[in-house]
């Protein structure tokens, strides 16, 4: 600890040196005086860039890394993504829930209030959520009515693969992915 000081306290009177040599010389050279400092920022900044670097990266490294985790720590590990579009479920007391707004935005044309009515309660508030939302066998019974009735998109079939081979099982696998 005491070299790494010595390090950092060896190159600011270093630095510190060198741009007192940049101004001198400068002021000798430039007939303007205050045109010397400008001059003088630009070359003593290489000075300091160069012994300062080993320092400054790591810092600006870390800096990045805990801005990162900060607005990734909320959501790691509880929520699920279709095509870059999060998708919420929440395994409570045995039932899979999927927050219907997420559901909204994935499947065209969005639900409306007839296929809410029909679902009965497969379709309603998330217990202990502030949320509206459909119960697996609800979103499934759903999706499989809505791609026998009407002509399937491609993004409504992968949808509801999705959920039957990697969402609900993995929820089930593993209940602390829920949100």
């Amino acid at each position: 600890m005491r070299s790494l000081l010595f390090s950092f306290g060896g190159r600011v009177v270093a630095c510190c040196a060198g741009t007192w040599i940049i101004n001198s010389t400068l002021r000798g050279v430039v007939d303007d005086k205050a045109a010397s400092v400008p001059i003088t920022i630009v070359l003593s900044s290489v000075l300091w860039s160069l012994s300062f670097a080993k320092y400054v990266v790591p810092a600006l490294s870390a800096f990045k890394n805990r801005a990162k985790y900060d607005a990734l720590a909320p959501l790691s590990g509880i929520h699920y993504a279709f095509d870059n579009r999060r998708v919420r479920l929440y395994l409570l007391a045995g039932v899979i829930w999927v927050a219907a707004d997420d559901v909204a935005a994935i499947v065209a044309p969005a639900p409306d209030a007839r296929d809410m009515r029909l679902l009965g309660a497969d379709y309603g508030p998330i217990p202990e959520r502030p949320l509206q939302g459909y119960t697996e066998a609800g979103l499934l019974r759903l999706m499989t009515t809505r791609n026998a009735v009407r002509k399937p998109s491609h993004d409504m079939v992968r949808f509801k693969h999705w959920l039957e081979t990697e969402a609900f099982p993995n929820l089930r696998r593993l209940p602390s992915s829920s949100c």
